[in-house]
């Protein structure tokens, strides 16, 4: 009954830890006003506006002891007309306590991330450096979720899993 009872609380820790996917990381997800955010965390989030009125820096917070770095984007009504509030557009993280739904963190490798997500719409790509040349030590894997109309991205670098990137599809 013990054996049963530990095996349960394991199980339970690992999917409430568990939460990368293409829409949200842990508690911070896409679309979510910045009120809503502020309410979660326990603390106003500041945002340093450029001279457009958008968000000019992505926020930094930290909660439950993880560190995300949070860009907002300014909401609109169907007619265009700027409501004053912003929502999560993009969330970033790399705590080694993050994992995705299938079980992927920080360390993992590429192969591990093809045996988990091939099946699904990915691409994988290239990073390149301030000065326009490909890397070779770091890549790209992307899931896309044209569902939702978002992506989750995952950096690996010299092979490794070493963040977590969640954002909008835009295009065509």
């Amino acid at each position: 009954m013990k054996r049963i009872l530990s095996i349960t609380v394991f199980l339970c820790s690992i999917f409430a830890m568990a939460q990368v996917s293409t829409t949200r990381l842990n508690d911070f997800k896409l679309g979510m006003k910045k009120s809503e955010l502020e309410k979660i965390i326990g603390k106003k989030i500041p945002l340093k506006m450029n001279e457009y009125g958008g968000v000019d820096s992505p926020s930094q917070l930290v909660y439950k002891g993880i560190v995300y770095e949070v860009n907002f984007n300014s909401m609109y009504d169907e007619n265009g007309n700027d409501l004053k509030d912003f929502s999560v557009y993009t969330v970033e993280s790399n705590d080694k306590t993050l994992k995705t739904l299938s079980g992927i963190g920080i360390g993992n490798s590429l192969y591990d991330i093809l045996e988990k997500y091939k099946d699904n719409n990915i691409e994988i790509s290239d990073s390149w450096d301030d000065n326009g040349n490909r890397t070779k030590t770091q890549r790209y894997f992307i899931i896309n979720d044209y569902d939702a109309g978002s992506f989750l991205r995952i950096t690996l670098k010299n092979g490794k899993v070493t963040s977590f990137y969640v954002g909008y599809n835009e295009g065509c």
